[in-house]
């Protein structure tokens, strides 16, 4: 990334403090880059259809080409996903910006 072109890793995990997995049945975890200059590929993307489990803990992870990306400039990504506590008392949907 020495001259602002490669790859980024985006790899998003569950705290297992919390108990939580994410629900397959809903829509799935999206992310999206933000940024004001570089160039980001595919700048959102959904996670694959997972038809194998209702559920699971498993990370959630992305490769996405960059262009153009400065050492100075800030990118946030937006992700959105549903959680689901393990003893089956409630599902969230969840939006973040990190």
């Amino acid at each position: 990334m020495e001259i602002g072109n490669g790859q980024l890793y985006l790899g998003f995990n569950l705290d297992p403090i919390h108990h939580v997995h994410w629900n397959n049945l809903a829509t799935l975890l999206q992310y999206t880059v933000i940024s004001s200059s570089a160039q980001f590929s595919p700048t959102s993307a959904f996670v694959p259809k997972i038809k194998s489990h209702v559920n699971d803990i498993d990370p959630r992870e992305f490769l996405v080409d960059v262009k153009g990306w400065e050492d100075d400039e800030p990118v946030d990504i937006k992700v959105d996903y549903y959680a689901c506590y393990d003893q089956g008392r409630w599902c969230y949907s969840v939006s973040e910006i990190i």
